[in-house]
């Protein structure tokens, strides 16, 4: 009967080794699936940073451009209205003289050298 004893114990043994190397290799591939997954998620966050950043700047290029529009739609109205009255002023008396054809020329060559910029 010890003999019988023995090698059922022998036979436990081996069952509870053989259960506890099957546990270690299932935690070293959890483990191993857990720095995966943790490199994948540091990277992923880089790149969020990045893309956050890259949409404040976008941000603030909209707004700079619908300033730099809002700007010229100003200047354009302005020159719409100086537009008008040179025409009224011109129908009025029919000429302009020499200093005022020089000035409306300096106004605007100033405006084209203005719309040049930003184009």
């Amino acid at each position: 009967m010890n003999e019988d004893t023995l090698q059922q114990q022998i036979e436990e043994h081996e069952t509870v080794e053989a259960e506890a190397s099957s546990l270690e290799k299932a935690l070293q591939q959890l483990w191993e699936k857990t720095r995966s997954a943790a490199e994948v998620i540091a990277a992923l966050r880089t790149e969020k940073n990045g893309l956050e950043e890259k949409v404040k700047e976008l941000e603030i290029s909209i707004a700079q451009a619908q300033s730099n529009i809002l700007s010229k739609n100003i200047e354009v109205d302005q020159l719409r209205i100086l537009v008008d009255s040179l025409r009224a002023k011109e129908s009025s008396d029919g000429t302009l003289d020499a200093k005022e054809k020089i000035e409306l020329q300096e106004k605007i060559r100033l405006l084209i050298e203005k719309i040049n910029a930003y184009l």
